[in-house]
């Protein structure tokens, strides 16, 4: 009998080093990629972290993964024990790391149906991120940062990104966020200004969704929307799609 995604995702992850539970970790995969199985897929995450979300990819039967964690260029110490894991469980092209940044990827002939972006969006040009919504110049600096990726994706590949908004409600009134009080809100940019800087890149967005907050997942659409989002994490899932040959 083949081993279960849940089984074979446990089993990888154990080594991840992650502060939060691993049924919170488990959730925040699946919440991540509902809808868009990474199953025979050629995925590239770029700001891979701990490898959380490579290893639930694999586990889930994509065809190969690479991953980018510019974090932990220099030093096999900032590599997590579970990238070292999969490396040595899926050798070859299965899964690569790199410690490169989306700025420095050289993919050779390599194109990808999946580009995945979780919590990494303002990282690929901080301070471009931080003035974009009333800087030219940067808005141009993540335009040209989708259109590479649009260049590595497949016809009809989907970018799958996750991030929180720029706009909270604790946020407006001058308070930190209790349930997330160490983000910096005006360094994040809402998913409608992404949509619009990804279509500037031939990215089209299908839809945009919103995570509710771990403990309150049972009440569904009560919490998965963004007035709900606003006094929560603003915590948004965004997918685009490169447009096909024959469209």
């Amino acid at each position: 009998m083949t081993e279960s995604i849940e089984k074979a995702f446990s089993r990888l992850a154990s080594s991840a080093n992650d502060p939060q539970s691993p049924a919170r970790v488990l959730y925040r995969c699946e919440r991540f990629f509902r809808d868009v199985s990474p199953a025979d897929k050629a995925i590239l995450e770029i700001g891979a972290g701990n490898g959380v979300l490579s290893a639930y990819a694999l586990s889930r039967g994509a065809k190969r993964v690479v991953a980018l964690e510019p974090e932990a260029a220099g030093s096999t110490a900032g590599v997590s024990m579970l990238v070292q894991k999969l490396t040595r469980e899926f050798p070859g092209e299965r899964f690569t790391f790199l410690p490169d940044t989306l700025q420095q990827f050289s993919p050779g002939d390599r194109t990808f149906d999946m580009v995945l972006l979780h919590d990494s969006i303002n990282h690929l040009d901080e301070p471009a991120c931080e003035i974009a919504h009333r800087s030219a110049a940067a808005r141009e600096s993540y335009v040209r940062l989708f259109q590479k990726i649009a260049d590595l994706l497949s016809p009809g590949g989907q970018v799958v990104l996750c991030d929180c908004s720029r706009y909270n409600f604790f946020d407006q009134i001058g308070l930190r966020n209790p349930i997330v009080p160490f983000i910096e809100w005006r360094k994040h940019q809402s998913p409608r200004f992404w949509a619009r800087l990804l279509r500037e890149a031939n990215l089209r967005t299908r839809r945009v969704d919103w995570y509710p907050f771990y403990r309150l997942r049972s009440l569904g659409r009560l919490a998965e929307n963004p007035a709900a989002a606003f006094f929560l994490t603003s915590k948004f899932r965004l997918i685009a799609r490169k447009k096909p040959r024959d469209q």
